[in-house]
């Protein structure tokens, strides 16, 4: 079983293959997590895992990808799956769009969206996003209660 971009399950690719994971069986429920290619690769990826089905897809934030846009391009493509951020960066966005990005993940979704939220690396933070990375407890402290709002 391949995917769009090459990527195949976990439990069929080599044991060195980081392109896929899977939740445990426990949870009666697969995902996948889409860790290459661009935007449109990563809905044709979260369709294709849809129709094989998977019951969620997963799009990481890194400096070479944003995960909202990833994850909105993804929620267009699928019906079904939930749709996730593994992880999503918290300081590099201020408390407030971060929580109407996530609104509006969550109707585009229509309630299928998870929202992973972390603070990164301290280079991530200064590097990266020019954050003080001294205190992102303060600012998770700060976004979860708009989060909930929301």
């Amino acid at each position: 079983m391949t995917a769009p971009n090459g990527t195949v399950p976990a439990s069929t690719a080599p044991a060195s293959t980081a392109a896929v994971s899977t939740v445990p069986a426990s949870t009666a429920s697969r995902g996948f997590a889409i860790l290459r290619g661009g935007v449109t690769d990563a809905a044709a990826t979260a369709a294709e895992a849809e129709r094989l089905g998977y019951h969620a897809a997963w799009s990481p934030e890194f400096y070479t990808r944003s995960a909202i846009v990833s994850l909105a391009a993804m929620a267009q493509a699928t019906a079904r799956a939930r749709i996730g951020s593994s992880i999503a960066y918290a300081v590099g966005r201020t408390p407030l769009v971060l929580a109407t990005e996530a609104r509006s993940l969550d109707e585009l979704s229509e309630g299928r969206l998870v929202y992973g939220l972390g603070t990164g690396t301290t280079k991530m933070m200064a590097g990266w996003h020019g954050v003080d990375p001294s205190g992102p407890a303060s600012r998770m402290e700060e976004l979860l209660p708009l989060l909930r709002k929301l």
